[in-house]
């Protein structure tokens, strides 16, 4: 009887474990690869290890709170100098957090560019004082499938929830985009 059981709770696990996974796709499995060696490494303080999960063309944006890409800010446009900053960062700070991803989607027909959000949450200490400052930051990601790896080639960091960039005075001229 207890065999029984045990086999009947089997099969009903692997039912919702395959129900919850089910808009999983061998590349969207690939992607959540991509990110979690990104968080795995950022959490250990490996930059060289973090690399390895970015494309040789990267650009990062600050979003400045805002979806409004009007209001971004390129924070990195070259591969070095992302990669500096970051070795700097990571030498300096500890990364003790958590990463949801609510969003992932493939979005050319070939199956080479992608997109996903993240939202990481947890705290950041500072090596030197030992003080921790909350961290609460909101990812959009850009991919690209180079050579069948998916790596990332941008994100548009401190997402927020605004639409307004700023605001416009009544002497101020409004440029028409053509």
């Amino acid at each position: 009887m207890l065999r029984a059981v045990s086999c009947c709770v089997a099969v009903v696990s692997m039912f919702f474990a395959t129900a919850a996974m089910a808009g999983e796709t061998p590349e969207t499995v690939l992607l959540r690869k991509t990110i979690d060696n990104d968080k795995f490494a950022k959490r250990r303080g490996d930059a060289q290890q973090m690399m390895e999960s970015y494309a040789q063309e990267i650009t990062a944006y600050d979003a400045n709170g805002t979806i409004d890409p009007r209001g971004w800010t390129v924070v990195y446009e070259h591969r070095k100098s992302f990669a500096q900053a970051l070795a700097s960062d990571l030498e300096t700070k500890h990364f003790d957090f958590e990463r949801a991803m609510p969003f992932i989607q493939v979005l050319s027909p070939q199956h080479e560019k992608a997109i996903a959000t993240t939202i990481d949450s947890g705290v950041v200490i500072d090596k030197a004082t030992g003080e921790s400052q909350p961290l609460l930051e909101e990812r959009l990601w850009f991919f690209d499938k180079i050579e069948e790896e998916w790596l990332v080639s941008g994100y548009v960091q401190n997402l927020g929830h605004s639409t307004t960039v700023g605001i416009t005075r009544e002497s101020e001229v409004v440029p028409e985009l053509t």
